[in-house]
């Protein structure tokens, strides 16, 4: 089982990655599954993961993701934070994350988003 200080190293270089550019995506399990709560709706798979990601870090929506707190366990991970920088007030969102041990190191094998996602305003999009 990996220890809380080896899967806050991890979010850590999941952050970074996420934050300038890079493959946040060798931070996940092959067959990682992201939930997002409030529709039940499910994306299996890196790729299907790295899509809906990008999707809310800015392609689909006008507000962007702060996070304000991270407390880090032995097997899971809660961020808390805010979508910030719409026409309206901050829409709070919590982050789960399931942690697991592989061969290639520890690795998100799981994330829950739990976001009331009709209060974010969809980004205009030219036509």
């Amino acid at each position: 089982m990996p220890t809380a200080e080896e899967n806050r190293a991890l979010l850590e270089r999941y952050f970074a990655a996420l934050g300038d550019g890079g493959d946040f995506t060798a931070c996940y399990a092959e067959d990682v599954v992201w939930t997002d709560c409030s529709t039940g709706e499910e994306f299996r798979g890196r790729a299907a993961v790295r899509e809906h990601v990008l999707d809310l870090h800015g392609r689909a929506h006008v507000e962007r993701p702060r996070g304000l707190s991270l407390d880090v366990g032995d097997e899971r991970a809660h961020l808390e934070g805010e979508f910030t920088g719409g026409p309206g007030p901050a829409v709070p969102f919590c982050l789960a994350f399931d942690l697991a041990a592989s061969p290639d190191g520890v690795l998100v094998a799981a994330l829950r988003l739990y976001l009331s996602a009709d209060r974010l305003t969809p980004a205009r999009t030219s036509t």
